[in-house]
Parts: C-alpha cells; structure tokens; sequence
C-alpha cells in the first residue's frame, strides 16, 4: 500500500517513491496497517539520514515499513539574511566599579572609554592615581567630562562657565534628563559632557592696610602663627579678611593638606564613629547630600560669603541640613562616619576661597 505526501519519500512493503531532496526523519507518523513510534528500543526507531540517496533510505527497513523522510527547506544565503544589527551603546550617568586586585586607573579608563582624568575628576579622594584602595567603589563618569551636584544658586549656565563647555552640551547629553535651561534643582547629580576641572576664581583685591602709627598700641601682640606643615604650594595660607573659624571636630590628623592629599585635611573619628561634626563657621548650606558609595559619601558644603566654602566628608548618614538652610558657628550638621572613598571613620575638612584650596590648619584655632 502506497501513502504518498508531497515532497516526501514513503516506502511500503517494498513500493518505493523518491525524490532527491534534504532528508529528516519524521516520528510517531501513523500510516495504514500499524504506527511507527520513537521509543527506546524495538524496529520503529527513526534515524537521521544525511547523505543518503532516497532510494537507500527507503532500503532502510523498519519492520513492516521502510525510512520515511521528508525535505528540509534549504537555509538562505546569509547574505539574504542581512547582517545583524550591532549592539546599541546605552549612555549612562556614571558606572559604579568595586575596585579588584589588580586595578589600574588607565585600565579603568580604558574599560569605560574614558580619561583617567575625568576619573579623578569625579573622584576628589582618589588622589593617588598609581594606587587603588581595593574593595572601595570609584564612580566612573559615563562620558568624558565631570559627574557634579548642582548647588545653592547654580544655573546651567554658570555651571557650563565654569567647566568650560556649552549650556546645550549638557542638555544634549540624555542621561542628565535635562529638557531645557531651567530644568536642573539643587542637589541634583548631573555630568558635564567635556567638562574640565574649575580654575579657581580670581579673587578681588585685599583691603589696603592701614598706614602704621608711631603711637604705642595698647592691643596684645597677636599670638606666632603655629607651624604648618608645608602643602607643597597646592593649599594657600592664611590671609586677611577670613572667616573666624572652629574646629569641625575632634581628633587627631592623620591626612594633612599637601601633594599627597590636596583637597584639605582629614580628622580621626576611629575611636568616636557618629560624633557630631559642627559648621566651622556660620553660613548657607549650599549642598547636602551625596552618596554613601563614593567619593566623599554624604557631605555638607556650606558657604560663607565672599568666597569662602567649607566642606564636611563621609558623614556616617544623610546630613540632618538641607540646602538653603543658614546655620551659625558650632551647629551641629552632620556625625562622623565611614560612607564614600573611605578606609575608616574620619571627618574631611576642606576651606576654600573663590574656588581655591586653602590649609585649613592656617585658619583654625
């Protein structure tokens, strides 16, 4: 008895139909007179045939039947396929790395495609560029430019000012979600697309000093200035008209300002983890916030006028100041902690006027 599907070899009781097409074997096909099944062991089992003609795979028997093959469509040119599209490149803000043994930061900048600069420039604690602290996170800027938080006062066009670039380089970049100039609010982290780090301002001149008199002064000598380590010329020294400013903390200094932390000092708080940490002077919070992976974790920047900014790092929680807010001289704006690029509990203390970093142990008491 003859079946016969078109396009397909059928072979039964020995009357054999073929025709010269690609072969793969059917199972459980039911046909007249019996079944054949695909099962373990027994006649039935069907087999793959490549390179068979269709008269010897009908040779092959199966009991009461023979091979039954049916044709494959035969695959398209892969040119008629086209190639595959390539893998979108999605931008980000910025990619968080846990750095591993064996890091580098020119490795990292050429993981992330880019600058080892616009690494340390979005990272102010990693002041050792050949030395990585393994386990600590570094935030890696997801394009040339500078990650920064918009403080109290800034507009996107003074922040393109300062870094140097254009108000629609930065609306243009999509991962700031910025639609228009006015589209920014205080706190808010953004990147600047080719952003290169702030030159301080300059400052304007001091007051001339008065002419001095011959007549003796009835007012106490002033008191020798201590000594001061030297920074190397990275942090400026004391100079007229500063703020009247107070320790942020106690401890011990175990980072002074100079080549191999320019940014300012750090406090010990090893032994007083979550002690409060005080405006060194009175002022304006101009930034409260942060993030506990990185950097300076949670900090507080308060603002001074004429160009003075103190700032206060890794903060053990989110500060109990928010921006906007006037604090006096000794209140309470924070607790020491652990959060950031950090290997233990301390206070960051950094003084700065008109951009420029200044040793804060030439102002405090």
């Amino acid at each position: 008895m003859l079946a016969a599907v078109a396009g397909v070899v059928i072979s039964v009781r020995g009357t054999t139909l073929s025709q010269p097409t690609p072969r793969l074997l059917l199972t459980d096909l039911t046909l007249p007179g019996g079944v054949a099944e695909s099962r373990a062991s027994g006649h039935a089992a069907l087999r793959a045939l490549p390179g068979l003609s269709a008269t010897q795979a009908a040779e092959q028997s199966l009991g009461d039947f023979r091979t039954i093959v049916i044709p494959t469509p035969t695959p398209a040119p892969i040119a008629a396929l086209g190639s595959a599209p390539p893998t979108p490149v999605l931008l980000q803000l910025y990619h968080d790395h846990r750095v591993e043994s064996g890091d580098t930061l020119s490795g990292l900048a050429q993981r992330y495609g880019v600058s080892v600069q616009s690494i340390l420039s979005s990272n102010p604690d990693v002041t050792d560029k050949d030395t990585l602290i393994v386990g600590q996170v570094i935030r890696v800027p997801g394009a040339d430019g500078i990650l920064y938080h918009v403080r109290l006062g800034d507009s996107l066009s003074t922040i393109a000012q300062s870094f140097g670039v254009t108000v629609q380089a930065i609306i243009d970049f999509a991962p700031n979600g910025i639609s228009n100039a006015n589209d920014i609010h205080n706190g808010q982290l953004i990147l600047v697309p080719g952003g290169k780090p702030q030159a301080p301002v300059t400052p304007p001149p001091a007051p001339s000093p008065a002419a001095p008199t011959s007549q003796p002064s009835s007012q106490p000598a002033p008191r020798p200035t201590p000594d001061i380590p030297s920074s190397g010329g990275l942090c400026g020294g004391r100079i007229a008209g500063a703020p009247s400013f107070i320790w942020p903390a106690h401890g011990i200094i175990t980072s002074y300002c100079g080549p191999s932390h320019p940014h300012g000092i750090d406090i010990d708080q090893y032994h007083t983890p979550g002690a409060p940490i005080v405006a060194a002077s009175a002022g304006v919070v101009a930034f409260a916030g942060g993030d506990p992976c990185c950097g300076l974790g949670y900090y507080v920047e308060i603002s001074h006028g004429n160009g003075w900014v103190t700032r206060y790092g890794h903060m053990m929680k989110p500060p109990p100041v928010h921006i906007g807010q006037r604090v006096s001289q000794g209140q309470v704006i924070g607790y020491s902690g652990n959060t950031g690029y950090s290997t233990g509990p301390h206070v960051h203390f950094e003084i700065r006027y008109y951009g420029r970093v200044m040793n804060p142990l030439a102002f405090l008491p």
